[in-house]
């Protein structure tokens, strides 16, 4: 008779958002517990840490094409209003068809708070976005920026085109099926040089995960 396999699952690191322990045994990329993926742990992470906190008590945000879990956290400091290109799926409230390389529906200087957490990843143009962002914010206001980590890099190259694909039942599946998706590359020199041409002062967050270093822009808007 042969013997029974026996997997023992060695938990390595704390999941940032329930507080459940990870495991090294797959999948590693969302949490047993909460389901939260390593994008949600690190902003779990980032606004414990207070890095995510209103200057003002009538602060304001604008989350675009933000995550529910991250909305429900932002929700407990700021005033927020949810904001995407396609956005039935963002909640109610949505305002729908805002491209972050054009935030014409808001006015200057309207917002204490602008993220956009997976948002990047499908930008071209970046470099406008970014003054884009930056003619909403209140001078003081924060961008928090992050891009998915196979597409961040270290070095000082601009953004360059990844691949281009069309959205599916598992994947962006809001997107129109007809509508070509493209991701990008990008650099972590680039972006932060870039973050600075845009009037901001950014700071570079790098949390380690079991999938690998998740990192983000703190861009303090000057």
């Amino acid at each position: 008779m042969t013997a029974k396999k026996r997997i023992h699952v060695m938990p390595i690191a704390v999941c940032d958002s329930c507080g459940g322990a990870l495991s090294v045994e797959a999948p590693l990329f969302h949490c047993a517990l909460c389901n939260a993926s390593p994008r949600r742990r690190s902003f779990a992470r980032i606004f414990r840490e207070g890095r995510i906190a209103p200057q003002q008590a009538d602060a304001k945000a604008l989350c675009i094409a933000e995550e529910r879990a991250n909305r429900d956290r932002i929700a407990t400091h700021f005033a927020i209003t949810p904001a995407a290109l396609y956005g039935h799926r963002h909640g109610k409230g949505t305002v729908e068809g805002v491209d972050v390389r054009d935030l014409a529906p808001f006015a200057d200087a309207s917002f204490d708070l602008v993220t956009a957490v997976g948002v990047f990843d499908y930008v071209d143009g970046a470099d406008r976005a970014f003054a884009s962002v930056a003619r909403v914010l209140r001078p003081g206001g924060l961008f928090v920026l992050h891009i998915l980590g196979h597409l961040m890099h270290d070095g000082d190259a601009p953004p360059r085109l990844n691949k281009t694909l069309f959205s599916s039942d598992t994947w962006l599946s809001h997107v129109p099926r007809d509508v070509p998706v493209s991701t990008f590359f990008y650099t972590i020199g680039w972006t932060t040089q870039a973050l600075c041409d845009a009037g901001f002062a950014p700071e570079v967050v790098r949390h380690d995960d079991p999938v690998g270093p998740q990192t983000w822009f703190l861009a303090r808007r000057n």
